[in-house]
């Protein structure tokens, strides 16, 4: 199976799409709270703290050894406290940010034992959520896992967003190979992601993953005694936006974060978990623009500071 953990979007998605069995999902619901600490906006006379929270749920709606129909929901709330402005366009920094998503997939097993299915999201991700049209999010993906020899695979997709980090409104292909050299170590290499989950030893485990172009996340996690392991991690994410006052209508707000840290992960009952985790977020923006290379208009930047987070979720 494809171990991938599902702090990211990404991470969850290709978890579900690619796993090799069939018809034995379970509900996973899932919600996180973080507050990020008052720090300083640079080159303006202002402070920024925030709240984030994230809930989601996926639901198997029918399943049997052949067929997956999977509904899902997530909602993110980030709440600022910020008297910051764009220096370019004078305008004042949202209160809130919110997105809110809904979504279907489906999988079907071939004769072949060839996997197949898509995907569709659609949702709003804005300071002003479906304010019009302009503030819709949408989401397609097409993908197939072609079985190899033993237990590894091929995995082909293709993948349509109106808000991804680079190349937006442009249907991309991606293309990858899933292996698994023992019994505790996997791992796929492909194009846009690379992933790594390997257990050198039981109480040890290993993770890895990048996705184009800047999502990356590392974790070291050790079983201290049951229930309780102990982690260590670092990530490198962002997150978009479309304000419903912007200037132009290609525009969205980015916003990059990078984050160190570590945590505390406590079985409360069976696959029912409480993650406690803190640490220091650092490289830290946002910025109005197209893409990444409009990074310097409309910027601000917020100094370094720590964060504190609460997770409360399944792990089937």
């Amino acid at each position: 199976m494809i171990a991938i953990p599902s702090n990211t979007e990404a991470q969850s998605d290709l978890k579900l799409w690619f796993k090799p069995s069939m018809g034995d999902l379970k509900p996973i619901p899932f919600y996180e709270a973080g507050y990020f600490a008052e720090e300083s906006i640079r080159h303006q006379a202002a402070d920024m703290e925030f709240t984030r929270h994230n809930a989601g749920l996926i639901y198997p709606a029918w399943q049997n050894a052949e067929n997956e129909w999977t509904l899902n929901t997530s909602i993110d709330y980030i709440d600022f406290d910020t008297r910051a402005i764009f220096p370019d366009s004078g305008r004042r920094f949202p209160d809130d940010l919110t997105s809110l998503q809904f979504g279907t997939t489906y999988r079907r097993l071939f004769d072949n034992d060839w996997i197949g299915g898509g995907n569709l999201q659609f949702g709003s991700a804005s300071d002003e959520l479906f304010d019009s049209g302009d503030e819709m999010e949408t989401r397609a993906t097409g993908f197939l896992r072609i079985p190899s020899a033993d237990d590894n695979a091929w995995l082909l997709f293709l993948h349509y967003s109106n808000n991804r980090e680079y190349l937006n409104n442009i249907p991309l292909p991606g293309a990858g190979y899933y292996f698994q050299p023992t019994e505790y170590c996997r791992a796929a290499v492909g194009i846009p992601f690379l992933f790594l989950d390997a257990s050198p030893f039981e109480e040890l485990r290993i993770e890895m993953n990048y996705f184009a172009l800047r999502k990356v996340h590392a974790q070291v996690t050790y079983e201290m005694m049951k229930p309780v392991s102990l982690y260590t991690r670092f990530d490198w994410d962002n997150d978009r936006f479309f304000l419903a006052d912007r200037l132009d209508d290609d525009d969205r707000l980015f916003f990059y974060e990078k984050r160190i840290g570590g945590g505390v992960k406590i079985e409360l009952a069976r696959n029912v978990y409480l993650d406690l985790s803190g640490g220091f977020a650092f490289d830290r923006f946002f910025f109005e623009g197209e893409d990444y290379d409009d990074r310097n208009d409309n910027r601000i930047e917020l100094d370094d500071g720590p964060f504190a987070a609460i997770r409360i979720g399944v792990d089937f």
